[in-house]
Order: C-alpha cells, then structure tokens, then sequence
C-alpha cells in the first residue's frame, strides 16, 4: 500500500460556528504586543463541542485570543470573565498581576461559548474570537 503525504499538512480548517469552549490550565501567557509593547494576554482555548459540519472539532485548539488592557480594550476581557463567571470584572483600579491572577483562577476550566468567525490573517482565513457567552441553564 502507498501513502501520499503532501507538504501541505493541514487539519481541516475550523467552521464559523458557537462553540462551547474551555480554558485549560496553563494555556495563557502574558507577553508585550509586537506592535505597540503594550502588555497582551494571550489564551488558547479548547473546542469542547461538535461543529456544524463533519469536521471533528471537539479537542481542537482555536489560535489564541488576545486581550489588552488599555480603558478602549478591557472590555473584551470583562466579556470572557462574565461568559466564564457570571461576574462582571471589579471596578477601580488593580495591579496587573493582581488581575490576571483573579481572572485565571476563576476562569480556567470553566466552559463558556465563543462565537468563532473565519477572519483573513496574513492572506489566509482563520478562526477567530468575534464574542464570548454564557453558557445558559
């Protein structure tokens, strides 16, 4: 029997779609933004259910999410924290580490949903984070 392998090795690409999804401990990292050295939190979250088509989604990993903390952009981290806890971040000011410390520990390994939309990134569609919600009932 023979095996065709192309370079071109690819899983099939991950659907449009709402998916539950879970931060799994560990898959963050806080790192500077290339371009403009802002502190970035970047999460990788794990698919937890089926998509619309046949391709296997379950297991997958989505590319990371990013979150900024500047007052413009702090609300998509609020958004994932209430999808996450029901809880909406405190008000006022808190040190930087202070935060991410709170938020993954009442975030990682609790399912929410995240609406996945195919974005173009450097010419190829990509999955992407467009919003985060609460899982109901």
């Amino acid at each position: 029997m023979k095996v065709k392998i192309s370079k071109d090795l690819q899983l099939p690409q991950i659907p449009g779609a709402v998916y539950k999804v879970v931060l799994e401990t560990g898959n963050y990292q806080l790192t500077k933004s290339q371009q403009t050295g802002n502190d970035l939190l970047k999460c990788k979250f794990t698919i937890r259910s089926q998509g619309p088509t046949e391709v296997n989604t379950i297991g997958r990993k989505l590319p990371a999410d990013n979150f900024t903390f500047t007052e413009d952009s702090i609300w998509k981290l609020d958004q994932m924290y209430a999808a996450a806890t029901g809880e909406h971040l405190p008000e006022g000011e808190m040190e930087l580490e202070d935060l991410i410390n709170m938020v993954m520990t009442r975030v990682q390994g609790k399912e929410l949903l995240a609406r996945v939309e195919l974005r173009v990134y450097k010419g190829s569609p990509r999955p992407s984070i467009a919003e985060y919600q609460q899982i109901q009932g």
